[in-house]
């Protein structure tokens, strides 16, 4: 009996060991089953800490979008215009902000984009804002042709636009065109293109103080309406001077214009044209070779326009200087046009901003995109076409109010009304600018054309 005890607990004592190393492997697999699911759990795209930092990156978005908002909301002047200026200044003051204005002649403008971190916003004029989505425009390059086919097919051009007598009975029809070439893409995808110009495009003129006063307004106005595009966000303008020596170098003077380079070539020119081509005399009672401005007696005509211009003097009395060259009244005034020539004050001094300058690829900057592309696509076109800015060219009998434009290869004005009360017309192609907002899609072509590939297929603006 006492062997059959003894017998019966060693038998329960391997039991007892067989059953605790059972429970413990159960145990160790349990253990790890768990452990597995808690870290599927704080780890990977829908896990406990992946949302949490979701949240939280939603929190702290909504927290940045609402001080745009209240920084938008802070910088309305008296007149209930966002004011730029108010607007930098609220939005700087925000930490860990990225705030980059668009530029126009070297001055702050709208559109103004504002990189929280997370998310990027940009502001418009009228206070709206929105997300930046930032496109792949990968295969894309400065240069390249695309398509781009507006909603709208034709403008009309009165004589109340340019000043024509003969638009008054027979308005000027202008076709859209559907070639455009890649300007330049910024960071978020978004595209500027410009009218692929060529010799054949329809032209249109420009005449008398009216055509002065209304050239820039009218060439922006008519490409807005004939090129935008309100459901895609595509804007348009017209080209302007500063479109071109933006992308310049700043460059050297040499003792030629010839021998200059980039925007120093241009100011060498100005430098040299009133000491060599002008005189005092009958016409002419003073020259002011540091300021370059030309004083007239007798030939004192004037558009309206030009009292609102910089470095002016009408009767000694200073013109008000509210607009740049490429500015139109409207700007300030909500005016649209203005029409007539200013009756003869006593004397008129005008400044000296003509220029005629031939360019080449070594006059652009190539760390702004691709100098041989720009050269190809502002000059040697074999096209006359107009720039939305005005200059004043000084001559020994009167001074010539123009308009400026590229003359296939070099950069020129044309004279459209004279301080002598001259009225004269010309013709020109209407080059536009397009901008196309990174949401908007384009295909991309397999074998882009551009001016080293021409056989090849343009992009499409879908």
């Amino acid at each position: 009996m006492m062997k059959n005890n003894l017998k019966n607990k060693k038998i329960m004592r391997r039991s007892s060991k067989g059953i605790t190393l059972i429970a413990l492997v159960i145990t160790i697999i349990v253990l790890l089953i768990l452990a597995g699911i808690s870290i599927s759990m704080l780890s990977g795209d829908n896990s406990i800490l992946s949302r949490a930092r979701e949240a939280k990156e939603r929190t702290e978005g909504s927290q940045r979008e609402e001080q745009v908002k209240m920084a938008i909301l802070g910088s309305y002047d008296d007149h209930a215009n966002l004011d730029i200026d108010k607007l930098l200044s609220n939005l700087n003051e925000i930490k860990d902000m990225t705030v980059t204005p668009a530029k126009e002649n070297g001055t702050n403008t709208f559109p103004v984009t504002v990189d929280t971190g997370t998310t990027t916003y940009e502001i418009k004029s009228d206070g709206n804002f929105e997300e930046v989505v930032i496109a792949d425009r990968t295969g894309i390059s400065v240069g390249d042709y695309i398509t781009y086919t507006s909603p709208t097919t034709s403008v009309i051009f009165t004589d109340a636009d340019t000043g024509y007598d003969e638009y008054a009975t027979t308005p000027k029809t202008l076709q859209a065109k559907t070639l455009f070439r890649v300007l330049d893409i910024d960071k978020y995808g978004n595209m500027t293109l410009i009218g692929a110009m060529t010799p054949e495009d329809d032209a249109v003129v420009f005449d008398g103080a009216k055509g002065y006063n209304n050239a820039v307004y009218t060439l922006n106005k008519k490409c807005s309406d004939l090129y935008k595009d309100i459901s895609k966000g595509i804007t348009a303008r017209s080209i302007k001077v500063e479109d071109i020596t933006d992308r310049m170098i700043e460059g050297t003077k040499g003792e030629t214009i010839a021998e200059s380079t980039g925007k120093k070539k241009i100011e060498k020119y100005q430098d040299e044209k009133l000491t060599k081509s002008l005189a005092t005399g009958t016409y002419i009672t003073n020259i002011d070779t540091e300021n370059k401005t030309v004083t007239y007696q007798t030939k004192t005509y004037y558009p309206d326009i030009f009292q609102y211009e910089s470095g002016g003097l009408i009767d000694s009395i200073q013109t008000l200087g509210l607009i740049g060259q490429s500015e139109s009244y409207s700007r300030y005034e909500g005016l649209t046009t203005l029409t007539n020539k200013t009756p003869i004050p006593t004397s008129l001094t005008v400044p000296d901003t003509y220029y005629c300058t031939s360019h080449t690829v070594e006059d652009f900057d190539n760390t702004k995109g691709n100098a041989a592309a720009y050269q190809n696509m502002f000059f040697g076109t074999g096209t006359l076409y107009w720039l939305a800015s005005r200059c004043i060219s000084c001559w020994s009998v009167s001074a010539s109010f123009s308009v400026r434009r590229v003359n296939d290869v070099q950069f020129d004005c044309l004279g459209v009304y004279a301080s002598s009360d001259n009225d004269i017309g010309w013709s020109n192609c209407v080059c536009p600018i397009v901008y196309l907002p990174s949401s908007v899609q384009v295909e991309i072509s397999s074998n882009p054309k551009n001016q080293n590939n021409t056989s090849g297929t343009a992009h499409v603006v879908k």
